[in-house]
């Protein structure tokens, strides 16, 4: 069994949340590209918790959290001009989260080198 190093523990977080707010990029993108998303969710295989919104999306979070996740929708009213919306959807929330990781990790980067000299 893998030594599970604080490295090691962040990372088996930080995927599935990475995978969460991507996949939350498609399903916003979705509305405006003339799209319904049907169902959402992070991880795969069986199931850990499933339920039904009052929209009738269905939201899951899958047995194996690290491996992504999904967001399926159907046309509703689509518009040729902008399915790219709804397929760049989670690039493009992930590109909006590159200031925040880069702030979160320089800020890490200052405490450690603080606690270092104290």
């Amino acid at each position: 069994m893998p030594n599970l190093t604080p490295d090691l523990l962040i990372w088996l977080a930080s995927v599935p949340l990475i995978a969460l707010l991507h996949e939350l990029g498609h399903a916003m993108a979705a509305g405006p590209a003339g799209y319904r998303v049907t169902s959402f969710g992070v991880g795969h295989g069986k199931p850990l918790l499933r339920w039904r919104t009052r929209s009738g999306t269905i939201v899951y979070l899958g047995r194996w959290l690290v491996t992504g996740g999904l967001c399926v929708d159907i046309p509703v009213d689509p518009v040729a001009s902008r399915r790219w919306l709804y397929n760049s959807g989670g690039l493009l929330m992930q590109a909006a989260l590159v200031p925040l990781l880069w702030w979160g990790a320089q800020t890490v980067a200052v405490l450690e080198y603080v606690h270092a000299f104290n």
